[in-house]
């Protein structure tokens, strides 16, 4: 059964445009595999809508939302450098 985070007072709500579905869904799976790292002050929640992710992230303190976005922010700029890398021609224009 899903908990409603909606109560927690900090929330911060993020749209990713990606190129396809496909891309978000595999954006969104890259992301889950690695776990909140303090998941009783702060519940990360994904979706796929279109083409974009979004991200929602609900905490019980300023301090860990600060923490956890920046966190997110590096893990998006990983899956997206690896999605321009791995799903378009970079490498032949690369060389």
């Amino acid at each position: 059964m899903a908990q409603d985070y909606s109560s927690w007072p900090y929330y911060e709500k993020h749209l990713v445009q990606l190129e396809t579905p496909d891309l978000a869904r595999i954006a969104m799976k890259s992301i889950e595999a690695d776990p909140e790292l303090r998941p009783q002050q702060v519940r990360r929640v994904l979706s796929v809508q279109d083409n974009s992710l979004l991200i929602e992230l609900y905490a019980k303190d300023e301090r860990s939302l600060k923490m956890a976005l920046q966190s997110l922010q590096q893990m998006l700029y990983v899956v997206q450098t690896a999605i321009t890398w791995f799903s378009t021609d970079y490498w032949k224009n690369a060389v």
